[in-house]
């Protein structure tokens, strides 16, 4: 609601749409003369105007935000009885932006939720969250970028696997916390091979065969993902339909979640599988396998007990990136042009 009085009657706009608790909205309130203009978010633009004759706004006190020191100030016909329970994230006054809000007054405190949250920075590496409305974009310091500064420049060195070896990686402390269930894993990385057979991710908990795994491979040429979620739950596989082992560089983005899954190529379409029935919950808190695995239950496809041999760049486990050089220094680094 949008209300002033120049001195000779009142204007009252009001939205039509109500304000949503617990969720970011942007006010645009504006007047000229006796015409004034309120909105809410990007829903219908209201307009009215006091009455006649007068047309300019005189005020002596300051510009109070939230409340007011003593209520008796403000006009009876303002309807003002209360102060704001609430936050503000940005400021614009005139066309200029007012910054350090909670400098100043009384009783203002920091706000703690999203999208910036102070104890859960979604910016990684140092990265400063700046906030709008319910979204936000990441200030990356020197060294990283990407989306959330997830990206680094030793991140994106690619790396040659000779099928002889195969990394370890610490799937479980990604987030910074140990996470026993999980309904999402998401493996994004580019690959160029020659050879048509490799495993190329391995994630399972336990040594019971018959548990839990997430197992990406390239089989037959073809990149392929294979989800056990529990004993007795059939094993759910889907194959990509593009071929990749031609020597290119082709970028991955394998993903599963509940009981479903899908493999993309190159931004095309992806190719799906969707469980009926079983657990949604992927019950591992082992340890993440790169281009192979010591040990192997049995009753996997055949190019599944193969290690990888190719290159590998830009991998990124849940969107954070991994560094694959940080986990074997001697990885070849000269075998493998760029993407």
């Amino acid at each position: 609601q949008f209300r002033f009085n120049l001195g000779s009657g009142i204007a009252n706009l009001t939205t039509p749409e109500r304000i949503q608790l617990g969720v970011w909205h942007m006010v645009r309130a504006s007047r000229l003369d006796k015409d004034g203009v309120l909105q809410l978010n990007n829903g219908s633009v209201v307009r009215g105007m006091s009455g006649p004759p007068l047309n300019e706004l005189n005020l002596e006190l300051p510009l109070y935000i939230g409340s007011v020191p003593n209520f008796t100030e403000t006009s009876r016909d303002s309807g003002v009885a209360f102060g704001l329970i609430g936050a503000i994230q940005r400021l614009i006054v005139n066309g200029q932006s007012w910054t350090g809000l909670g400098m100043q007054g009384s009783r203002v405190g920091r706000y703690q939720g999203p999208p910036c949250p102070p104890s859960a920075n979604p910016c990684l590496n140092r990265g400063v969250c700046l906030s709008s409305l319910n979204t936000f974009s990441c200030k990356c310091v020197d060294g990283f970028y990407g989306e959330q500064c997830q990206l680094s420049a030793a991140s994106e060195k690619p790396v040659r696997f000779n099928g002889d070896t195969f990394l370890e990686y610490a799937f479980n402390l990604i987030s910074g916390k140990r996470q026993r269930n999980r309904r999402r894993t998401r493996f994004e990385v580019s690959v160029r091979t020659e050879e048509a057979n490799g495993l190329l991710f391995w994630l399972k908990r336990g040594k019971n065969p018959l548990g839990n795994y997430v197992a990406v491979a390239i089989s037959d040429g073809y990149p392929e993902l294979n989800l056990k979620l529990g004993r007795h739950i059939p094993l759910l596989t889907v194959r990509s339909k593009v071929q990749i082992n031609d020597g290119e560089w082709h970028t991955l983005l394998i993903e599963r979640w509940k009981r479903g899954g899908q493999i993309q190529v190159d931004n095309k379409v992806p190719d799906k599988v969707q469980a009926e029935f079983g657990k949604t919950m992927l019950n591992t808190n082992a340890q993440l396998w790169i281009g192979g695995a010591p040990t192997l239950p049995g009753g996997l496809p055949s190019a599944y007990y193969l290690n990888y041999n190719g290159c590998l760049q830009r991998l990124l486990v849940d969107k954070v990136p991994v560094n694959l050089l940080q986990l074997n220094t001697s990885l070849p680094t000269d075998q493998c042009d760029p993407v």
